[in-house]
């Protein structure tokens, strides 16, 4: 049976959360998405969007093996969203944003060792 973890799936809603309102709203001044260009603020909320929706899309699927997949697919675009915000951050703010890039970095190890449990479960797959 696919695990549903809470932590995963509350992340997850709150990272679609984030990045629809980057996608819909304009940076406020100050704020981090005001120091990046206009492209890497759509790409970094279109990566938050469809990672973590793919991915919450595979956890709550009931077909096993395509959720595996997707949840497989989506934890790796998510990856990319939460490593582009972390380096942001430490690039904008070394010292202060140590925190916040500390976070990314541990959402960044847990879905990465959660997509590691996926693939050894999708290996173990029968072959048809």
């Amino acid at each position: 049976m696919h695990r549903r973890e809470p932590f995963e799936i509350t992340f997850l809603i709150l990272m679609i959360i984030s990045g629809s309102t980057q996608l819909v709203s304009r940076a406020v001044p100050g704020s981090l998405a005001a120091l990046l260009p206009t492209w890497v603020q759509y790409l970094w909320g279109s990566l938050l969007v469809v990672g973590s929706g793919a991915a919450l899309f595979g956890i709550l699927w009931r077909d096993v093996v395509t959720g595996l997949f997707a949840e497989n697919f989506g934890l790796s675009v998510a990856t990319v969203a939460l490593i582009i915000y972390g380096s942001a951050v430490a690039v904008a703010s070394p010292v202060r944003g140590s925190i916040v890039v500390a976070l990314c970095l541990a959402c960044v190890i847990s879905f990465y060792c959660r997509k590691k449990e996926l693939r050894r479960v999708i290996r173990g797959l029968p072959r048809k």
